[in-house]
């Protein structure tokens, strides 16, 4: 009685807590005396974690030997990425949201549950994820949908979707629609695509599905103006 019993936890041979235990009566031989650390899941880390506690009786401490030692897996949650992990996109029309593949379950802010949901709307659009081992974790995106461009009242370059997989659509300003130069740069500003374009009815396409994923500048020159927008391919 009145012994004290110190305690110290330890995470990968690193002291994380202390305890005390005063005892209050005798102890029994092979008796047992229980103490709680507490919440200790911010002392952990994400794979393999040796927990071991030692303990010290009024300055007799255990053999390294007998430390009661546990070891934790701490698995990560994978995080869907939304648009290519932009946090704002401009669409026209209609473009689809992929949470990815990999998860057992998805929650979206419209309360879908598949692992794609296609907007037409602007707005502010997250997902949930649940993974096989319970875990969750989720992404946001703010999606902008171009409203008005369609009939020619913006006069600005506009490339849509993007981020883009394969076609890349433009809306063209007004002193480009007959004819320019098309060029598309790399982020290192090393020119990858030229050709002579003309818009149909002020839009165009593109194939960009051969280029690797990344940033990349695409920039439209004709004899009254030139004008350059930044896309990512993925």
């Amino acid at each position: 009685s009145g012994s004290k019993i110190k305690l110290n936890l330890l995470v990968d041979n690193i002291l994380k807590k202390e305890g005390t235990i005063t005892l209050t009566s005798n102890l029994a031989n092979n008796g047992t005396v229980s103490y709680n650390f507490g919440d200790i899941s911010s002392k952990l880390h994400v794979g393999k974690n040796v927990i071991k506690v030692r303990t010290n009786i009024d300055g007799y401490e255990d053999d390294e030997n007998s430390y009661k030692t546990q070891t934790i897996q701490i698995l990560s949650s994978a995080k869907p990425i939304l648009a290519g992990g932009l946090n704002k996109v401009d669409f026209i029309g209609t473009y689809t949201l992929d949470a990815g593949t990999g998860f057992t379950s998805y929650l979206w802010s419209n309360n879908s549950t598949n692992q794609t949901l296609t907007v037409s709307s602007s707005g502010t659009y997250w997902v949930h994820v649940t993974n096989p081992n319970g875990c969750i974790n989720g992404d946001t995106v703010v999606m902008n949908n171009k409203v008005g461009i369609e009939n020619g009242t913006m006069d600005r370059l506009l490339v849509y979707p993007n981020p883009v997989k394969t076609i890349l659509k433009m809306k063209v300003p007004q002193c480009t629609e007959n004819s320019f130069n098309l060029e598309i740069y790399s982020s290192d500003m090393r020119q990858v695509v030229t050709m002579k374009k003309m818009a149909n009815n002020g839009f165009m396409e593109i194939d960009v599905a051969n280029l690797k994923n990344g940033v990349y500048y695409i920039r439209i020159k004709s004899v009254e103006c030139t004008y350059t927008e930044k896309f990512i391919k993925e």
